[in-house]
């Protein structure tokens, strides 16, 4: 029998739909509101390259025990589409699912904080430099920061990524698109 992906969240997270206000598709994301009856910290935490909302994240029973706000948002999902991958549309999404939380939740406006990994790091580093919102942190862990070198060390290790870098900058015949991946 398959495990549902759903099992890897604690009870009271629940999956959400948030139309973009860029253009009015649905991403989904992962959301816990607050408990308690003032306003708690909301943590923004990005999924991984390969992963989307439905990523299992170890933070997720860590913010649940503290009564914290939590939302896992998909921004396009994986990193292996152009839409997704730093796109004009992440940022926006990214956006989009901050301010569903803050209507949403019980969220201190003044303690949001952005979190992520590898390519959650990635989007990370573009939400503190292209970000209008008040966000009070950023928390980059071993962040994808440049994705020419990524693919060159990637392709020249043989590995997977190479690919998916070529594909979500839209490259073809196996030709860095360089200007796609800046």
């Amino acid at each position: 029998m398959l495990k549902d992906w759903r099992d890897d969240w604690p009870g009271p997270f629940h999956e959400v739909n948030i139309p973009s206000t860029l253009d009015k598709s649905h991403q989904k994301a992962m959301f816990l509101p607050a408990s308690g009856d003032s306003p708690q910290p909301l943590i923004v935490s990005l999924h991984t390259w390969s992963g989307d909302y439905r990523q299992k994240d170890p933070l997720a029973s860590l913010i649940h025990k503290k009564g914290w706000n939590y939302i896992h948002p998909d921004f396009r999902g994986t990193s292996t589409r152009p839409e997704a991958c730093g796109s004009e549309k992440v940022i926006p999404d990214i956006e989009d699912a901050i301010l569903y939380a803050m209507k949403n939740g019980n969220v201190d406006p003044g303690n949001i904080h952005v979190i992520g990994t590898s390519g959650g790091g990635y989007a990370t580093l573009l939400m503190y430099m292209k970000t209008t919102l008040d966000i009070r942190s950023f928390s980059a862990w071993v962040p994808i920061s440049d994705l020419v070198d990524w693919y060159r060390a990637s392709r020249s290790r043989g590995l997977e990524y190479a690919g998916d870098i070529l594909k979500c900058t839209q490259s073809q015949d196996s030709i860095l698109n360089i200007e796609e991946a800046k």
